[in-house]
């Protein structure tokens, strides 16, 4: 079990400043698929080839995601 802000692959994240989704353009949610420096920052890759600054996002809770 990670730290409550760790994000790994597989996870759905949200914006820490407005705790929203990371959404596609049919408005469902993306699945972080890959972690690693860009740019010389952290950043989170989804499945569309979109991309977050690591420091940017947290983990979505469990229960959220249940509501889905």
């Amino acid at each position: 079990m990670g730290l409550k802000d760790e994000v790994n692959i597989g996870d759905y994240v949200i914006y820490k400043d407005s705790s929203n989704f990371v959404l596609d353009e049919d408005g469902r949610p993306l699945k972080v698929v890959e972690i690693k420096v860009w740019l010389r920052k952290k950043c989170v890759f989804y499945e569309n080839g979109e991309f977050d600054y690591y420091n940017s996002v947290v983990r979505c809770p469990s229960l959220l995601l249940e509501l889905l």
